[in-house]
Order: structure tokens, then sequence, then C-alpha cells
């Protein structure tokens, strides 16, 4: 009799437990309805989701080590990010359907200014260390690695002595 009081507590406490993640898989979207491809790429994102929570779970349980960790965890977040993109991408068109029919201020709108191109890693004219892209000062010595043009407010590099975009002198350039 013991036996089946405890069993039956026992199963009492695992439906406990169990029932609000099998509500959570058969709970409607947030957003309505959805398309059977939204549908598959939503289902991706969670798994990558829940693949990024157990390994962190792991790692903390100490059964991964902190190199496997990191190689895992960027692998899965790359992967995580390319999803996201996806279901971006997908939702896009309904998103723009939307705003078309708003009206003709959508379309009267400026273009934006075109994006420009990634910037290169360089070397540093003070100390001669390599510097990675998009840095404007060195992460060795701190020297400034680009000047902006006093006329047109372009980035130029600090080893120029007229301005690319402009023609006009830098100034401190001998």
């Amino acid at each position: 009799m013991i036996y089946v009081a405890v069993l039956m507590l026992m199963l009492a406490a695992i439906a406990v437990v169990a029932w609000p993640l099998l509500n959570s898989a058969k709970a409607p979207a947030a957003d309505g309805e959805l398309s059977p491809e939204l549908e598959e790429l939503a289902g991706h994102r969670d798994t990558a989701y829940r693949a990024i929570k157990e390994l962190e779970f792991e790692h903390q349980l100490g059964n991964l080590s902190q190199k496997d960790f990191q190689t895992l965890r960027g692998r899965y977040r790359t992967e995580a990010a390319g999803i996201l993109r996806q279901l971006e991408r997908a939702r896009r068109p309904e998103k723009e359907t939307g705003a078309a029919s708003a009206g003709s201020r959508a379309q009267r709108r400026p273009k934006a200014p075109p994006t420009p191109a990634p910037a290169t890693a360089r070397t540093c004219q003070a100390c001669g260390k390599p510097s990675p892209a998009g840095n404007r000062f060195c992460w060795h010595c701190g020297a400034a690695l680009e000047r902006i043009c006093p006329v047109c407010q372009a980035p130029r590099p600090s080893s120029d002595v007229f301005c690319g975009a402009c023609g006009t002198r830098l100034e401190g350039s001998a």
C-alpha cells in the first residue's frame, strides 16, 4: 500500500512538472496564423535556442572543456543567426505588402545612401602593428589610424597628406 502511495505521489509530481512543457509546445504562435514555411523556420529557431541552452548547461556541469564550449557555442550561434535571417526574409514580404498599401508616402521616401565598402585591416603608422578592420585607433599604442577631413568629413588614413574625396590638405601633414 505504501508503494502505491509513493508511486502516485511521484506520478503527480512528474505531471505537475511536465504540464507546462507539454502545453508550451501546443500553444498558438504570438503572430497568429503562420505559413508552413514560417512554422518550420520557427521550429528550427527554437531547436537552435534549446541546443545553446543545453550546451551552456553541460558546460556549467563541467562536462565540456572551455575550448569545446567556445567552439560549439560559436557554431550554434552562427546557425541560430542564419535561421533568424531566413525567418526575417520570409516575414519581410508580408510586411512590405502592408507598407505598400499605407499610401504613397512610402514610395516618395528618399533612398538611404549606399553603405561604404567594409574596411580592411591596416598597419599603424606609429608602431607598425596590424589593427583590425573598423578600428579608428591602434589597439597597441593608441595612435589615430584615420583622420576626418575638415571640409567633407570623410575618414582618411593618417598617412594621407590630401583628402582623397575633396582634395583638401589635411592638418598635421608634412
